[in-house]
């Protein structure tokens, strides 16, 4: 069973639409990372909306992020066409 990294985790939740279903370790993940962010004092809202807001002014994430998309979006076109699962990056 192979877990997927926290970003991978986020963008298909939020590119595709549909509930995603974790394992146990990627919901303890994602989870703890939530729980470290709210004990900030951060609410849901500013949790996921820092990401986008970050990127609106930050260049070099923004290539970041676009190089993770592609490389995430080449695993699963390989992954469709061989008919495995992605493997964590």
């Amino acid at each position: 069973m192979s877990i997927r990294s926290l970003l991978e985790i986020f963008i298909h939740s939020s590119t595709t639409g549909h509930t995603i279903t974790l394992n146990c370790d990627e919901c303890f993940i994602v989870m703890e990372y939530f729980v470290e962010l709210a004990l900030e004092g951060c609410t849901f809202d500013e949790i996921k909306n820092a990401p986008v807001n970050h990127m609106n002014h930050c260049p070099d994430c923004q290539e970041h992020h676009l190089q993770r998309l592609r490389e995430i979006e080449e695993q699963w076109v390989s992954s469709q066409n061989t008919n495995t699962t992605l493997k964590p990056v």
